[in-house]
């Protein structure tokens, strides 16, 4: 995984070969190809991994490096989901008085669904059911008023 991060990092998806990153990670090709089944599988897990290692050391992490990768990653997606939001609410199709609040909840309502069996994370039906789920509870919540007869 050390290995992946590290190529992933510096060579970027598309350009990082497993066969450099089983250089890198001082084993075989074919250990990889034991353990993932194809390139994304493998950036799915590194990025699983780096994250989770990122949240349990967050308390040590400086201020400012911590701002700074909620602001490009996480951070970057609620603001673009906002703007979207928002936009769909100016149209009339949803009652969201709070864009960047409501960017929020969708993420919540489906994290709150999040498996904690690893490997329900590569069921595709079962992710499919989860963001299913908490897409609707979040259109139920925020339908225009209309919509609930009101």
């Amino acid at each position: 995984m050390a290995g992946a991060l590290t190529l992933f990092a510096r060579d970027g998806y598309t350009r990082a070969r497993r066969d450099a990153i089983a250089v890198e990670a001082g084993v075989s090709n074919r250990t990889i190809y034991n353990h993932f089944t194809d390139k994304a599988e493998l950036f799915q897990a590194v990025m699983q991994e780096s994250t989770q290692r990122v949240n349990a050391e967050v308390e040590h992490i400086p201020p400012a490096a911590l701002k700074l990768w909620q602001e490009t990653g996480p951070g970057r997606a609620r603001r673009e989901l906002a703007e979207r939001l928002r936009r769909i609410a100016e149209r009339g199709d949803l009652m969201i008085d709070d864009p960047a609040r409501a960017a929020g909840h969708p993420m919540l309502l489906i994290s709150a669904d999040n498996p904690t069996d690893r490997a329900d994370l590569h069921n595709e039906d079962a992710l499919r059911e989860m963001v299913t789920a908490g897409v609707l509870t979040f259109l139920y919540g925020y339908a225009e008023r209309a919509a609930h007869g009101s």
